[in-house]
């Protein structure tokens, strides 16, 4: 009898590591098969590790957990800012491009223009060559002094020089000035500037 007793004492020590390893599988199954249910109340059942952490520490790894949740969405921002920024910056070297690309053809029309207008200049100045020094004073007294001073530019120095003599002495210091100034301004120096 004494053998038929120890018997009954093993199997009960057997038993439930048998429905320990039970349960493993079908719990491996139901999260293999995709039923919520059982997963679920596997999930809501505290573990082993659960059971061990202080309020405490599970507050802490909530916390450290939504700390995580807002780095990751500060992550995403960051990246669509950057993605953004990238963009604005394309658009912005594209733009530049285009203004440099229309700067450089404005001067370029610029520098014609103005080579132009030095060439009529030089054409001018010879027709005023040719004048007589009192008519040649006369006309360019009339005319805007920027004008007058690239033709006078543009002229000989000793016609220039009987054309000056010919005009009456302010128009003449007037012009001079704009003549040696390093750009003909369209408007003549106040008499204050002049000391």
């Amino acid at each position: 009898m004494l053998h038929a007793e120890s018997k009954p004492e093993e199997a009960p020590s057997q038993s439930p590591p048998a429905k320990a390893s039970a349960a493993a599988p079908a719990k491996g199954g139901a999260e293999g098969s995709g039923h919520g249910a059982d997963t679920a109340s596997d999930e809501a059942r505290p573990t082993r590790a659960d059971r061990c952490l202080s309020d405490g520490e599970l507050s802490l790894m909530s916390s450290l957990a939504r700390r995580d949740r807002d780095l990751d969405a500060r992550a995403r921002d960051l990246d669509a800012r950057e993605r953004r920024l990238k963009e604005l910056e394309g658009h912005l070297e594209t733009r530049i491009r285009a203004y440099s690309e229309l700067q450089t053809k404005l001067k370029q029309e610029a520098e014609r223009r103005l080579a132009n207008a030095q060439d009529r200049a030089k054409g001018l100045a010879k027709i005023y060559e040719s004048m007589s020094p009192s008519d040649a004073a006369e006309r360019l007294s009339q005319m805007e002094r920027d004008v007058a001073v690239e033709i006078l530019r543009s002229m000989k120095g000793p016609a220039a020089g009987k054309v000056l003599a010919s005009l009456d002495s302010d128009k003449a210091v007037d012009l001079s000035q704009g003549y040696v100034a390093p750009d003909a301004s369209p408007d003549p120096p106040s008499k204050s500037e002049n000391p």
